[in-house]
C-alpha cells in the first residue's frame, strides 16, 4: 500500500472519452441530425466542439451550418439519436479504467469523484459499462447542479473540489479533450490530458502532464511526475 502524495490528495476523472469512448457517437448523432435538415457536418469542423456542452454546441453549429429551427427541439433531436446509437453498445477505454482502477490499488485512501458535462442516466450507463458503478464516491453530474455551467467553464471542478474540502491545487484530473482541460486548470487543479484518437490533435498547453494513447500510465509514475512539476 502506497502513501498518498503530499501534492495530489484526491483524483477527479473525465468519463466521457476518458472512461468510455462516445465522442464518436456523439458526432454520429450530430451529423444525422444535420442530416435531416439538409446540412453536413466534417470531422475537422466538429473537432472543436469536443468536451463542450449541447446546449453550447448547438447554438454555435446552427448559426454556422445557418440552421433554423428551435435551438431546445432540435437538442431533444440530437439526443433521441444519440440515445438510439448509444443503444448498440458503448466502449471502453480500457487503458485509462485500468489507470482509474490501478490508482485505487495504489492510494487506496485517496478519494476518488467524476466530473461529467453528462446528464445523470448517461453517466450511470456509462460507469456500468466501464465496470466501475459504486467506484467514486460521488459524481458531479451537469444536471444535478443547476446554475453551473459547463466545461470549459470550471464550476463542476470547483464544485467537486468544494465538497471534497481539499484544496483544488492537491487534486488531479484526468480530461482527454482541451476544454476539459481548460476548466480543470482554471479551477486551479493539477491536470493529466489523456488525449483520445479524436483529440490527440488539440492544445493540451495547459495541462500538467499529458499521456498519449498507449503510452504507460503508472500511478506511481504520474504522482511522481505531478510533484515534481
Amino acid at each position: 500500500m502506497t502513501k498518498a502524495s503530499g501534492t495530489v490528495q484526491a483524483l477527479v476523472f473525465d468519463i466521457d472519452g476518458v472512461l468510455v469512448d462516445t465522442e464518436q457517437l456523439h458526432f454520429s448523432a450530430w451529423q444525422k441530425l444535420l442530416a435531416e435538415h439538409g446540412a453536413t457536418l466534417a470531422l475537422e469542423e466538429y473537432l472543436p466542439f469536443i468536451g463542450r456542452g449541447s446546449t453550447e454546441n448547438m447554438a454555435d453549429i446552427c448559426t454556422r451550418k445557418q440552421m433554423s429551427g428551435d435551438h431546445a427541439a432540435l437538442n431533444l433531436r440530437r439526443r433521441e439519436i444519440y440515445r438510439q446509437l448509444r443503444s448498440s453498445g458503448i466502449s471502453v477505454l480500457a487503458e485509462n479504467v485500468a489507470l482509474a482502477r490501478n490508482f485505487a490499488r495504489a492510494y487506496p485512501k485517496m478519494p476518488r469523484i467524476a466530473a461529467t458535462n453528462s446528464i445523470q442516466q448517461d453517466t450511470d450507463e456509462n460507469l456500468a459499462a466501464a465496470g466501475l458503478t459504486g467506484f467514486f464516491q460521488f459524481v458531479v453530474a451537469f444536471q444535478n447542479y443547476p446554475g453551473l455551467k459547463r466545461k470549459p467553464a470550471p464550476d463542476l471542478y470547483l464544485e467537486a473540489v468544494r465538497q471534497l474540502g481539499i484544496p483544488a491545487a492537491e487534486c488531479l484530473a484526468f480530461e482527454d479533450t482541451e476544454h476539459g482541460v481548460t476548466a480543470a486548470h482554471a479551477a486551479g487543479l493539477r491536470v493529466v490530458a489523456l488525449p483520445s484518437v479524436l483529440t490527440e490533435g488539440q492544445n493540451f498547453s495547459a495541462a500538467d502532464l499529458v499521456i498519449p494513447s498507449g503510452a504507460p500510465r503508472e500511478p506511481m509514475m504520474i504522482v511522481k511526475k505531478i510533484a515534481a512539476r
